[in-house]
């Protein structure tokens, strides 16, 4: 999957958020978007409240037109869910002669949570979930979990891959909420809370895990235990200054992010015994717009964005010499999306339009590529209700379409260079 599209897990987080429930934390780290415009976001919608209708976020200072589409394209105002004792989600896809169905059954009571999924692929099924129960202080899970601590080193589970951070935001026990079983224990776990320390116990397949953290107003500290491995972890946080670290046997990661007058510049280190490794984040504003710069273990991004234009320019390496550099110019008029796309010879241009119909709203993308050896990434509307991203490893001259009838989403891809290839999505959710 390209770093563009967004994993399993971040579908998870928008299977379950709103406009008026997104955590600052989670629009930066997952959905990249830049610190100020999310200040500015926040700052909105704790000064008026939840908001009403979507037009009200064109109006609030600090936001671009493309950060608002983004945001609804992403997000609807509300969701019943946070009512409801119960949902279910349920998704099927058919590409190239594989069909994929998938269906979670979420449900809570007071201070109980339940799931179970579902998963069909080729007609061979396999099922996950979970059973959770908490107090004040105090929460058990028997089933499949996640746990997180430190910088994700320990756990060999990192944060949401993400264009503005390396920090890891998550810390604690979660059940298994969406269908993805990637980093996933199975067994029972417990954890409790007492005066800033959380202490954290599990029993699983493999090792057991033993964490213990203290939290402070501005920082934070602990230790963990897995089988004969363990981790020191901190963290630092005060103003616009965060500091963050994680040191194990064989991997050392400390890094920091600091925001500084519409500048945020972010550097991290990671020590393994393959030698080191950085990844250097900047970020600022102008009167041209905003500007986005990552250099990652040698690889280059850079972004430009104003109000209506976006210029991407990401490095690709073959081997340790050759680089090329894949370009995309993004255009917005009268709410048309217009992306031009160049790399190494291979060019393309995609065309997508946006709008509502009775009860309906339709999206439509238009492309076409001339595959010269590199690959170019489309944006395209997916039926799980977000944008995603998909590699053109091909000739490509299609369509990308998508239908959102209340709960039910239903999407196609279908190159006409390439017919069996084609690919159906629909995604349907509801409330119990």
């Amino acid at each position: 999957m390209p770093r563009e599209a967004l994993t399993e897990e971040a579908l998870e987080v928008i299977d379950t958020s709103s406009l008026n429930n997104i955590s600052a934390q989670h629009l930066w780290q997952i959905f990249g978007l830049p610190k100020d415009a999310i200040f500015h976001f926040i700052s909105y919608r704790n000064t008026f409240g939840s908001i009403v209708h979507k037009s009200e976020l064109y109006y609030i200072d600090g936001l671009d037109t493309f950060t608002v589409e983004y945001l609804l394209d992403m997000f609807p105002l509300k969701r019943v869910v946070e009512n409801s004792r119960g949902q279910v989600v349920a998704k099927s896809s058919l590409s190239n002669g594989t069909v994929r169905l998938s269906n979670s059954l979420l449900l809570r009571h007071h201070q109980h949570r339940a799931a179970l999924h579902t998963v069909l692929e080729n007609f061979k099924p396999t099922y996950n979930g979970y059973i959770s129960s908490s107090t004040k202080n105090s929460k058990w899970l028997i089933g499949d979990y996640s746990v997180h601590c430190g910088q994700g080193i320990l756990l060999g589970r990192p944060g949401f891959p993400s264009p503005t951070t390396n920090e890891y935001f998550r810390f604690g026990l979660d059940g298994q909420t969406g269908v993805s079983s990637s980093g996933m224990y199975r067994g029972v776990a417990w954890q409790h809370q007492n005066k800033g320390n959380t202490f954290l116990g599990a029993l699983s397949q493999t090792s057991p895990l033993l964490i213990w953290q203290k939290n402070r107003s501005i920082y934070t500290y602990g230790v963990g235990l897995k089988g004969s491995e363990w981790t020191v972890f901190g963290k630092y946080y005060e103003g616009p200054l965060r500091v963050f670290t994680e040191v194990t046997r064989e991997k050392q990661h400390i890094g920091g992010n600091l925001l500084y007058q519409d500048v945020l510049f972010e550097l991290n280190v990671l020590r393994t015994k393959e030698g080191l490794t950085t990844r250097k984040y900047l970020s600022w504003q102008d009167r041209l717009g905003r500007w986005h710069m990552i250099h990652n273990d040698g690889i280059l991004r850079v972004q430009l964005q104003n109000k209506n234009l976006r210029i991407f320019v990401n490095e690709h390496r073959t081997g340790t010499i050759e680089r090329s550099y894949r370009w995309k110019l993004q255009l917005q008029r009268s709410k048309i999306n217009y992306d031009l796309h160049w790399h190494q010879g291979t060019y393309g241009l995609s065309v997508r339009h946006s709008w509502l119909h009775g009860p309906a709203k339709y999206h439509l993308l238009f492309a076409a590529v001339d595959f010269r050896g590199s690959p170019v990434w489309l944006g395209i509307p997916a039926a799980r209700g977000y944008f995603g991203a998909v590699a053109i490893h091909e000739d490509f001259s299609g369509i990308v379409a998508k239908v959102a009838i209340g709960p039910l989403q239903i999407g196609t891809t279908i190159n006409f260079e390439n017919i069996p290839k084609s690919v159906l999505q629909m995604s349907y959710f509801t409330s119990l």
